[in-house]
């Protein structure tokens, strides 16, 4: 039978107890971590080989699966392209150009043009993408039509940052050749327009967002080596003639340079996680930055830090690890154990970062595989 495309949660899913599972993805080739998106109470995986697959959330069982040539590279994470009664899902194996599925039994649809490497982002009832030379496009989510193309004013080869679903706008951010200074701004995805843009002193790109909307950014001194935050407040909003690029502009340093691989904001704090594993929150409403613990995960070449409830923070790291961090303590509470191909470590080109749902928690592996834990019980994973 043809699954429910977007379904109300199973009843199941609010259950008091969840025993976790783990898939093997990947049948073919050379093993790596797939990358996964959950939407609407299901879970959506892409492969080496595998294009698209749908997994039961409850008991990892696949549903479906679209094969794909076995590409050089892990694929991207699935993305959410489009809700209602006929949602589509999207996927980008690598190589190769974005294509969008039916949620419900992973029919083909629209397929991107792809002339040259592009990069893409999602926002609403568009995709956008750039390629890296200055042009920007947007499609239609449901239907793949181009919408608009054009170069943004004020930027010269813009990168895009994340959709803001509050604002409905693209976080994009320019660097000068010297370094010495960054345009950030923000573009409005329905048309490409750029709603307002400023230029910040250095090398920094947008990280997140604080509670009050200010846009936080990471100022970088040399690569991936972070030395502050800067913090863009918006302005006035009973002024008129006011907004983000004529608001405050505050500077958070750091104590000393960090090689910054991922950041995470909740309320003013921001999590700086290092490749090597290595977790900081700082306090960006203190005067100077308030430092509130520092540590070491024990994980290296790890991916994105992910917020969770209840004061949690997961992430993943290269051998198939996922850790949970309790971020009032600044301590790791839980960790699964290694899931490596044949027993043997690689390095990871990419650590896909894990998604938190419903009282679980989904990461991958490099032996291919997915797993699925309880996030009340992070102390006996």
């Amino acid at each position: 039978a043809r699954p429910a495309a977007e379904a109300p949660a199973h009843p199941a899913e609010v259950a008091t107890s969840f025993d976790g599972w783990h898939v093997r993805l990947q049948e073919d080739g050379d093993p790596a971590a797939p990358a996964c998106l959950h939407e609407a109470g299901a879970l959506y995986c892409s492969a080496r080989g595998v294009a698209l697959a749908r997994l039961d959330p409850m008991t990892g069982e696949v549903l479906w699966k679209r094969t794909a040539p076995v590409g050089q590279e892990p694929p991207d994470a699935p993305v959410r392209l489009a809700g209602g009664a006929e949602p589509l899902v999207g996927a980008a194996p690598r190589p190769g150009p974005l294509r969008a599925y039916a949620a419900g039994d992973g029919t083909p649809g629209w397929t991107a043009r792809a002339d040259v490497p592009e990069t893409y982002r999602p926002a609403g009832a568009v995709v956008m993408f750039s390629d890296g030379r200055g042009a920007l496009r947007g499609i239609d989510a449901r239907t793949g039509a181009e919408r608009w193309a054009r170069r943004p004013a004020g930027f010269d080869a813009p990168v895009l940052g994340a959709y803001d679903a509050p604002t409905g706008l693209v976080a994009v951010s320019e660097t000068a050749a010297d370094g010495r200074s960054s345009r950030i701004g923000a573009v409005l995805p329905a048309t490409g327009e750029v709603v307002w843009s400023r230029v910040v002193t250095g090398d920094a790109a947008p990280v997140g967002r604080t509670g009050d909307g200010t846009l936080v950014l990471a100022s970088r001194y040399q690569g991936d080596l972070v030395d502050a935050l800067v913090l863009l407040a918006p302005g006035d909003p009973d002024d008129p003639g006011s907004g983000p690029d004529t608001g405050s502009e505050r500077r958070v340093e750091l104590q000393e340079r960090m090689q910054v691989g991922g950041v995470a904001v909740r309320g003013s704090v921001a999590y700086l996680l290092s490749l090597d594993g290595r977790l900081l929150a700082v306090d960006t409403a203190a005067e100077k930055g308030a430092r509130l613990w520092d540590l070491q995960t024990g994980a290296s070449n790890v991916s994105a830090p992910v917020l969770g409830p209840d004061d949690r923070l997961y992430l993943s790291a290269a051998d198939g690890r996922l850790f949970a961090v309790d971020t009032a303590r600044g301590a790791v509470v839980g960790q699964t154990r290694p899931r490596l191909p044949d027993g043997r470590l690689g390095y990871a080109t990419r650590v896909p970062a894990p998604m938190v749902a419903a009282n679980r928690v989904f990461g991958t592996a490099p032996d291919g595989s997915v797993l699925a834990v309880d996030a009340r019980v992070a102390e006996s994973w």
